[in-house]
């Protein structure tokens, strides 16, 4: 009776396991309010290629929340090519106060480029 308990326990425990969402490097949350308040938006980059920050929200709404999953890490930069110097650095849990905490305002955040955090 116990082994089998004990059988039925581990192909649960398993399955809960399995059905878990998979994080995927690349992936952020953007949010047009602080404290990750909508519009809201989950998106997939491919790594390491530009992406311009006015194709983050629809209508190209500001962003005040942005929200690498752990696997990924984001530079955000002024110019609309990520070219120049940085300007920001997100890593999970991200930032939910539109920099305002960190004195990296990004109102003026035009674009990103994201790596796999663990390579």
């Amino acid at each position: 009776m116990q082994t089998t308990f004990l059988s039925a326990l581990v192909l649960v425990a398993a399955s809960l396991v399995s059905a878990a969402p998979q994080e995927v490097p690349g992936e952020v949350y953007f949010c047009g309010k602080n404290n990750w308040v909508a519009p809201c938006k989950d998106l997939i980059f491919d790594l390491g290629t530009c992406q311009k920050a006015a194709t983050f929200l629809d209508g190209g709404a500001q962003i005040a929340s942005i929200g690498p999953n752990n696997h990924t890490v984001c530079i955000g930069y002024k110019s609309a090519d990520c070219t120049g110097s940085s300007s920001w650095g997100f890593v999970f849990p991200g930032d939910a106060d539109g920099g305002v905490a960190s004195g990296t305002n990004f109102t003026a955040l035009q674009s990103l480029v994201c790596y796999d955090k663990h390579l």
